[in-house]
């Protein structure tokens, strides 16, 4: 009996991030001998799974320029790893592809995607550290506390708890 092949896109998922990098993931698990191609608007990728019964081509034409020397590309059990470096930093893509026609196989990695908006936010501020100390803001005289019961203290930080044992 023979098997018949033919040549599938592969599921690819991205992510972008500020920094200039695209991260593409080509997800062909234990992919054998695989084929990938990058040119500054075109990524092109062939392989096959371990089973031999799947075989996928493609050739993307990116959204922008990249930079081939600056790209890389890892294989891993789980798919092909690739970091494409943006050739125009400033740009933010709307999508990986140049073309506006929605390519089933291209997900969004919102796992690993951060906003344009998202790395200002996690610059923004800080209120963790700020020492908030709420028992400054008034008067330092214990009288001034117009007949207020003083609070009963507060319960021991978790890790200090130990577990009884019986």
């Amino acid at each position: 009996m023979t098997v018949m092949s033919f040549h599938m896109q592969p599921a690819i998922v991205w992510a972008q991030r500020k920094d200039g990098n695209v991260l593409v993931t080509i997800r062909v698990h234990d992919c054998i001998d695989p084929y990938i191609k990058l040119n500054p608007t075109t990524l092109t990728f062939r392989g096959e799974s371990d089973n031999k019964e799947n075989k996928f081509d493609l050739t993307l034409e990116l959204y922008k320029e990249t930079i081939v020397d600056e790209s890389k590309y890892n294989v891993k059990p789980r798919g092909i790893e690739i970091i494409l470096k943006k050739k125009d930093t400033s740009i933010w893509w709307p999508r990986l592809a140049k073309t506006t026609k929605k390519l089933h196989y291209i997900t969004v990695d919102w796992d690993r995607w951060i906003d344009e908006d998202d790395e200002e936010e996690k610059n923004g501020y800080d209120w963790q550290n700020q020492g908030m100390n709420f028992g400054d803001m008034g008067e330092d005289d214990d009288d001034a506390d117009d007949g207020m019961e003083e609070a009963a203290p507060s319960a021991p930080p978790a890790e200090d708890i130990k577990p009884e044992i019986d």
